[in-house]
């Protein structure tokens, strides 16, 4: 049993489950939205999330079995004992999840959503079967899926964000968005350095990713460059709160410091370890739905 777990990366699925659900109910469910009659106000919200587990969940299985020979190499611990598993319980999963998904998008009268489960099932899959074995494609389409946790709940109330007033509609369209492009930065840097971590298994798999094909160096540098975007990112986020003071120490002490200093370790080969670099960039992720908390809460 203990496989199965650890296959489905129960910790990022409890990460997603609560960046959802907290998000939520400090942004949406917010003071500024008590007069708006929120599609997924509780109880919806725990099931729309659910939903989203379910997604990443089968993400991870259908990535392990196109992995499973890279992963043997690579020495990965959280693969099961036969690839095949990973075939049925995904399917398992998927299926569970579209059934969820349908009979909650004719609940809500918003049948399209729906087909977005549809299409970020069908776009895992098409990552692990094909864009992950090519330079890049296969890390924007990861990284992608890491902003969608936050931008998928604005598409789901975009009507009643018409009903908002200006300054709140800003305030909550602001944090979001930049909430998102800092998720999709920080995936890109980490999958990028993952795949730097995977060379050995990766290459003997046939794999094509950006550092077999460009080399470790390129990486590196391409690294570099997306985390100086991402603290320009965090400056424009952090001045847009510039009025309180204590969430701009904040931001600084909990994003811009850290992204300074896996800046240095990027551009300094001799101190690289793609291993405490990867495990550097979930970090950030964290401290970044931490300061994102803090500024719902303030």
């Amino acid at each position: 049993m203990r496989p199965y777990l650890k296959a489905l990366r129960p910790i990022n699925l409890v990460i997603v489950a609560l960046s959802q659900i907290i998000l939520y109910k400090l942004y949406f469910e917010s003071p500024a939205l008590d007069s708006v009659g929120l599609v997924l106000e509780s109880p919806l919200i725990y099931l729309f999330s659910f939903i989203t587990v379910l997604i990443t969940a089968a993400g991870y299985l259908i990535n392990d079995y196109f992995d499973f020979d890279s992963d043997l190499v690579n020495s990965k611990s959280n693969r099961l004992p036969h690839k095949y598993h990973n075939l049925i319980f995904y399917y398992v999963l998927v299926a569970l999840g579209f059934l969820l998904a349908l009979w909650f998008a004719q609940h809500i009268g918003r049948p399209f959503l729906s087909l977005i489960y549809l299409l970020a099932t069908v776009l895992l899959y098409l990552y692990s079967a094909s864009w992950k074995k090519k330079p890049l494609i296969g890390n924007v389409v990861v990284a992608l899926f890491s902003s969608f946790v936050m931008m998928i709940l604005v598409y789901a109330e975009k009507e009643n964000l018409s009903l908002i007033g200006s300054p709140e509609k800003q305030f909550l369209l602001t944090n979001t968005l930049a909430f998102s492009a800092f998720a999709f930065l920080v995936s890109l840097v980490r999958e990028i350095i993952k795949d730097i971590e995977d060379m050995k298994g990766d290459a003997k798999a046939g794999y094509l990713t950006f550092p077999l094909k460009y080399g470790v160096v390129a990486s590196q540098k391409l690294n570099a460059a997306l985390v100086i975007l991402i603290v320009l990112t965090l400056i424009f986020w952090i001045y847009t709160l510039s009025s309180e003071l204590l969430l701009v120490i904040l931001g600084i002490v909990l994003l811009i410091l850290p992204m300074i200093y896996l800046l240095t370790k990027l551009i300094n080969p001799i101190s690289f370890n793609a291993k405490a670099m990867s495990r550097m960039c979930k970090v950030v992720m964290l401290n970044g739905l931490i300061f994102m908390l803090i500024i719902g809460w303030n």
